[in-house]
């Protein structure tokens, strides 16, 4: 994995590459607040938003933490519920075979990935970091310029680009 400087978060906040960032993962947020069910190029428009947020976070940066750990954000349990639900709604695609690390090659066991639980696992993780970013507190936007950079590379990044790479396969199918 490439290693980036840590960066103060004053300095980050400045940069085209946070910028960029913050606008596909709001993009992102939007597309998937707003879902109408049965949406004809759902898996289309859905490819296309990954695609440019995992770019955008290839270029995050490590914070220099300045402040003690922030609170941690918590999307409430209901409203992530919905969220999951809409997406339901506007797919007709959701589970997908894989191999869950492909750099582990005596692993070669397949399992079950799920477009649902991928976006709704990227929703929670980016949207719980811009509720922190949006406070403007400093404490807060360093917690979650962590939060953006933490969560690509351990844990929303895997889900992103297998959505992605589902989504390339889902489409071919019907075509």
């Amino acid at each position: 994995m490439e290693q980036h400087n840590q960066v103060k978060a004053s300095e980050f906040l400045e940069t085209e590459n946070f910028k960029s960032f913050l606008n596909c993962a709001k993009e992102f947020c939007s597309f998937i607040e707003n879902l109408n069910p049965g949406t004809v190029s759902f898996l289309e428009k859905t490819q296309g938003i990954l695609l440019r947020l995992y770019l955008s976070a290839l270029n995050l940066n490590d914070i220099d933490l300045q402040y003690e750990t922030g609170p941690e954000p918590v999307l409430d349990k209901d409203e992530h519920n919905k969220i999951l639900s809409n997406i339901a709604s506007a797919s007709d695609e959701s589970y997908y075979s894989h191999i869950f690390d492909p750099s582990q090659l005596d692993d070669d066991e397949p399992c079950i990935g799920d477009l649902i639980d991928d976006l709704g696992d990227i929703y929670r993780d980016i949207k719980e970091a811009l509720m922190l970013f949006d406070t403007h507190e400093a404490p807060n936007v360093e917690s979650a310029l962590w939060h953006f950079n933490f969560g690509f590379h351990h844990h929303w990044g895997q889900h992103c680009i297998n959505a992605a790479y589902a989504i390339h396969f889902f489409k071919q199918a019907k075509q």
